[in-house]
């Protein structure tokens, strides 16, 4: 990954075939860096080899939407891929 802090997010929720939400954003928003997120996780404890450190993203939809039964949520990451869950 030649940078990892100029990494464009997407987030899009769809309920069948309607789009109920979207958003983007960049690893170039993160408020601290990769290092010093992974010096703080083992400052306490040690984690197996291939432990995730999830930090989450700024894509959250407005506080009255609800995820329902068949919802599809998409999360894109440049050079990294696609999830889809449903």
């Amino acid at each position: 990954m030649p940078d990892p802090y100029a990494l464009g997010i997407r987030l899009g929720i769809a309920r069948g075939s309607r789009e109920m939400w979207t958003g983007s954003a960049s690893t170039g928003l993160l408020h601290r860096r990769i290092e010093d997120l992974v010096e703080h996780l083992l400052r306490a404890d040690r984690y197996p080899y291939g432990v995730v450190l999830a930090t989450g993203t700024c894509l959250v939809p407005e506080s009255d939407f609800t995820l329902r039964p068949g919802d599809e949520v998409r999360i894109e990451i440049d050079g990294l891929g696609r999830l889809v869950t449903p």
